[in-house]
């Protein structure tokens, strides 16, 4: 796979350039490296700050897939912590590959030197690539997508992506917004062969130390889900053109998926509640 050109390197900042060619050379050559820091080291941490308190859901939906497989985790976005936790039920609950990559935002984890040590401290530089968010990178952007499509053509990447696009701070944790088109051009331009799976996540805020208090003191109280929807038909996109309408439709049926997987979900969740009433 190939590093993008000065052409396209050239509208980012000095800080954006050194914070990409860190984490591109780590996860060129130390992938080994990262994805043993993850399993020893970032499990933990997430066990500490969450692991009495998640409570994953739909394993069966994923019970077939294995180490080799490519696949796609098509998830909502309420928090910065939302693909940590899935981290954990991935390499802990399922039989799933390590090797992930978390396409992220710039800002902060590129944008700022603190921001390359959390990167590398908490997933062992694997949020990466970065996406920038001003119109004159798009030449980046469109190198930061080819590299994903680079990415899961190697058995066994595992590469997390929110359709959302930017976090949804609404109060009600069942709502979605509107797809953004990137999720889209990657399901229309990857391999037919690759599984994209829509998961919902709730529970979770962005307090780091206050998720780290609940889960010591109040975990049944202050659960994390974590909901596995079955594997995205993708059959009716493939052979369509990458074009932006498109990718737009093949977005809404990610989210679409989304929002199936929240709705069983829900009606699972009153039914048990309805059952728990019933027994006082």
């Amino acid at each position: 796979m190939r590093n993008p050109s000065p052409d396209e390197l050239a509208p980012l900042s000095g800080t954006e350039r050194i914070g990409f060619a860190l984490a591109n050379w780590i996860n060129r050559y130390l992938r080994g490296a990262t994805q043993l820091w993850n399993r020893l080291f970032g499990l933990n941490i997430i066990a500490i700050c969450g692991g009495r308190r998640i409570r994953p859901h739909g394993l069966e939906n994923i019970a077939n897939l294995n180490r080799k497989h490519r696949l796609v985790m098509v998830a909502n976005h309420r928090s910065f912590f939302d693909y940590f936790v899935i981290m954990r039920v991935n390499l802990t609950r399922a039989n799933i590959s390590s090797r992930m990559l978390f396409p992220v935002r710039s800002k902060f984890f590129y944008t700022h030197p603190i921001g390359w040590v959390v990167n590398l401290f908490l997933s062992g530089m694997t949020m990466f690539p970065p996406i920038m968010r001003h119109s004159t990178k798009r030449d980046f952007n469109r190198y930061a997508l080819e590299r994903m499509i680079a990415e899961l053509r190697v058995d066994g990447t595992v590469l997390g992506f929110h359709p959302e696009g930017t976090r949804n701070k609404s109060p009600d944790p069942y709502t979605l917004l509107p797809p953004k088109a990137g999720i889209g051009r990657l399901l229309l331009e990857v391999d037919d062969d690759v599984t994209f799976v829509p998961i919902y996540v709730y529970g979770i805020s962005n307090n780091l130390l206050n998720e780290a208090w609940r889960n010591w003191t109040k975990p049944n109280q202050y659960p994390i889900h974590v909901v596995y929807g079955p594997p995205i038909d993708t059959t009716p996109f493939q052979g369509l053109e990458p074009t932006k309408a498109n990718a737009l439709v093949a977005a809404q049926g990610c989210l679409d998926a989304i929002q199936s997987t929240i709705q069983r979900h829900r009606i699972q969740q009153e039914g048990e509640s309805s059952k728990t009433s019933l027994l006082h």
